[in-house]
């Protein structure tokens, strides 16, 4: 799940252009040539140095001499995201983690953060480091409430935790788990989604949030509630094997209940009662085995 937090964001949002080097030395190619701010020779010397140096951190420490000499500039935008696009494409996630502070150290600008704040919480998933991950998008969610990729990963990677008796994530995954299923219900695409790949995204991720929510639910002792959420997530995608076993186990669990129940009851109207039940959850349970 998560190995396929960044790349699902980055097949569904559109790409950003890389920068190259005349399009940061050249920030006035798209305004008339009578009214074009000619860039100084020091700061394009500064901007080819970016351009230039090889590898994220040379680039890095590059953008920071640069916005130290000259960050009033109207230029520093794109140099903001030249760098962070940069950082984007790091593997490792602990260079990852130390490159975006330094972005963030340099470009302090809430919405230069912004630009690196979905990396950073991808590298802190990845290096296992959730209570960093989940603080991060505390405060990037705020500004960013429509956020649906963000809200299904974070609610799905908390019910996983929840699975393994880490339960300091459930009730924040529970609120990003309801708002990314409302979100998909209702149809509100993000805007720099196409309309094909948001359906393609529902499709994967609706049944898989509702078995998230499912799961949250049944380690909270809602089993009504939980057993609603599992089977939205079976009329969604009736093959995964992994909701029908939830739902399978539950189903015994209810029977295991009613045996003793039935055991527990004096001959009579109650126990032949209890029977009816119990064999009634027997004939559902062979059916949805179908």
């Amino acid at each position: 799940m998560r190995l396929t937090f960044m790349t699902m964001r980055a097949i569904c949002l559109c790409a950003i252009a890389i920068l190259t080097a005349p399009a940061l030395t050249s920030a006035q190619s798209t305004q008339p040539p009578a009214q074009a701010a000619k860039v100084p020779d020091d700061e394009r010397k500064a901007l080819e140095k970016i351009n230039t140096v090889t590898g994220p951190a040379a680039k890095m420490q590059a953008a920071d001499e640069y916005v130290k000499k000259f960050g009033k500039s109207p230029r520093r935008a794109k140099v903001a995201s030249y760098i962070s696009n940069e950082i984007s494409n790091v593997q490792d996630s602990a260079e990852r983690i130390k490159l975006t502070q330094s972005f963030i150290a340099t470009f302090n600008q809430p919405e230069e953060v912004d630009l690196v704040k979905l990396t950073m919480i991808d590298a802190l998933v990845k290096a296992n480091k959730l209570d960093e991950a989940f603080a991060e998008a505390a405060k990037y969610l705020p500004r960013h409430p429509d956020d649906v990729l963000l809200q299904t990963q974070l609610a799905i990677i908390g019910a996983e935790q929840a699975q393994h008796q880490n339960v300091k994530f459930v009730q924040i995954s529970r609120e990003y788990g309801v708002k990314a299923i409302e979100a998909m219900e209702s149809d509100k695409k993000p805007a720099d989604m196409t309309p094909e790949t948001w359906q393609q995204y529902r499709t994967q991720w609706l049944p898989r949030l509702y078995q998230s929510q499912g799961v949250l639910l049944y380690l909270a002792n809602d089993r009504p509630g939980a057993k609603e959420r599992l089977e939205k997530a079976v009329g969604l995608d009736a093959r995964d094997p992994s909701t029908l076993m939830m739902l399978g186990m539950m189903s015994d669990d209810e029977y295991q209940a009613l045996a003793k129940q039935y055991n527990a009851e004096k001959a009579g109207p109650g126990k032949d009662a209890v029977l009816k039940q119990a064999f009634a959850k027997m004939d559902r349970g062979s059916h949805s085995d179908r």
